[in-house]
């Protein structure tokens, strides 16, 4: 194939476009070699400079001729430019061979106690969405009857749910300890240092800072299975770091499924249930009445007395308040936990029961509280929603409760927390530092259970409450400890 160009030549005129057949035409061969010869003197004047910079030329480059099949192809060296001489540097470099295995178990538990922190109680967003669905079961003539069973189902479903994922976190907790333990902890610092990294990425944002210290903290007390040294290399070879780390960007399923539920509660509803603050009650008890609307209208007549126990939901935890007027014979108020729905105590204690009552729950109403002058004791029989709660969580609202103590001039005594026969070991370890702390602070005004069975209700899930029988022998023991003749 044979091509002829046309345009101006050396300043000619237009009519002298043509080439001179004399010439040799250009092929179209010869062009593509003309175009890659000039790509390439333009590509070698870029990375000569860069070159010179960091060696000199080599003697022996060869010239490329575009008019030749030896130019066709430059040397390779044309194409790639020197890589910058560094010195060799000194690192710290892991020998452990289970080195990337020990960072994601280790990632693995710190996960699993961040999900251990939300569900100590029953997440917000999923106890809403109970909620919701109970108030959307509106079957003909409903009565009130039918919506307290309603909402003793939803107590039930609720505890019911907490008590299965928080058996689930423990199992895996203690598993992934075990597994951590058959790795070879050589290098155990360097480690927990790269989790550490790890989770300063913005997808593990929500894992708290004290939660990481704590998890890696009790790893750090796990005994070493093989011991070893580091050893100091030469030649640039670093230190491992996250990209040696295959880890998994996502968050826990547990965390997934809380989302999920709280990008539904987003959409807008309608109705008087939305606007309540709903949190969660991860040991309700099943009232045996609630103090709603209906309750306090179907107690109107001539004789107006407070119900007692007095049941505060948890729905309306911010506005849970003592009550500011009692009858002149009560002398001791009792604030405790769901356990207190099912006592029957004598004409002289009010009990106050805040299903899903926490430690803080109780130092907070008492803060806020002036007392009748009717009252001459405070029992605190709370802690219970609190024993999977770490040793700083534990210790902090029990301090809250001291300092709400001490500033009012009412004595007040803690009631031992039960040793429940369902309470997994965390529970039964959270139950005994919570008594053993509470004992150093109340001193003598600590109420021990000793003696007292404690049994379970009927639901074998139940790790919270105890049967009426055990109810009965611990307003006994308050009874005892307080008597009547003594608050005259």
């Amino acid at each position: 194939m044979t091509l002829t160009l046309r345009g101006r030549r050396n300043g000619g005129n237009r009519g002298n476009g043509r080439i001179n057949h004399g010439q040799r035409p250009l092929t179209e061969t010869k062009i593509i070699e003309l175009i890659r010869g000039t790509v390439t003197e333009i590509f070698k004047q870029q990375v000569q400079p860069a070159q010179s910079e960091q060696r000199p030329a080599p003697a022996d480059r060869r010239s490329v001729n575009p008019n030749t099949n030896n130019g066709r192809y430059p040397p390779r060296s044309n194409y790639s430019g020197a890589r910058p001489t560094t010195e060799p540097s000194t690192t710290a470099h892991s020998t452990n061979a289970d080195f990337a295995q020990s960072v994601r178990t280790s990632f693995h538990y710190v996960k699993i106690q961040h999900a251990v922190d939300n569900w100590t109680n029953l997440p917000k967003s999923i106890d809403h969405a109970i909620n919701k669905l109970i108030d959307n079961i509106k079957p003909p003539s409903p009565t009130d009857v039918l919506k307290q069973q309603l909402v003793e189902a939803a107590d039930a479903f609720k505890s019911n749910i907490t008590a299965v994922v928080q058996d689930h976190l423990e199992k895996m907790a203690a598993e992934t300890k075990t597994k951590v333990q058959t790795f070879n902890q050589l290098d155990r610092p360097m480690i927990h240092d790269t989790v550490r990294r790890q989770l300063q990425r913005p997808v593990n944002k929500r894992v708290r800072q004290a939660t990481i210290d704590r998890a890696l903290g009790d790893l750090s007390a796990l005994p070493v299975r093989e011991t070893g040294q580091w050893f100091t290399v030469s030649g640039g070879r670093r230190q491992p770091s996250l990209a040696d780390v295959e880890f998994d960007d996502t968050e826990d399923e547990l965390d997934n499924l809380v989302d999920a539920v709280r990008r539904a509660d987003t959409e807008p509803t309608t109705g008087a249930s939305s606007k309540r603050p709903l949190l969660p009650s991860p040991s309700a008890l099943p009232p045996s009445k609630m103090p709603t609307v209906e309750n306090r209208e179907r107690a109107a007549g001539p004789r107006k007395q407070l119900p007692n126990p007095l049941i505060l939901a948890p729905e309306s935890r911010d506005w849970w308040a003592l009550p500011a007027t009692l009858p002149p014979r009560v002398k001791i108020l009792i604030i405790a936990d769901s356990n207190g729905s099912g006592w029957n105590t004598p004409d002289h204690m009010q009990v106050v029961a805040l299903r899903g009552g926490r430690i803080g729950d109780a130092a907070r109403l008492l803060n806020a509280y002036r007392a009748p002058p009717s009252i001459q004791g405070i029992v605190l029989a709370v802690g219970t929603n609190n024993r999977r709660d770490g040793n700083e969580i534990l210790t902090s609202e029990l301090t809250q409760v001291e300092a709400a103590v001490n500033n009012i001039t009412i004595p007040c005594r803690f009631l031992e927390i039960p040793n429940h026969p369902n309470a997994s070991p965390q529970e039964r370890d959270g139950a005994d530092f919570a008594n053993n702390t509470a004992r150093d602070l109340f001193g003598d005004r600590f109420i021990k259970l000793d003696g007292i069975v404690i049994r379970s209700t009927n639901n074998p899930s139940d790790r919270s409450h105890y049967n009426q029988q055990s109810a009965d022998e611990v307003v006994t023991r308050l009874t005892s400890t307080v008597p009547a003749e003594t608050l005259n």
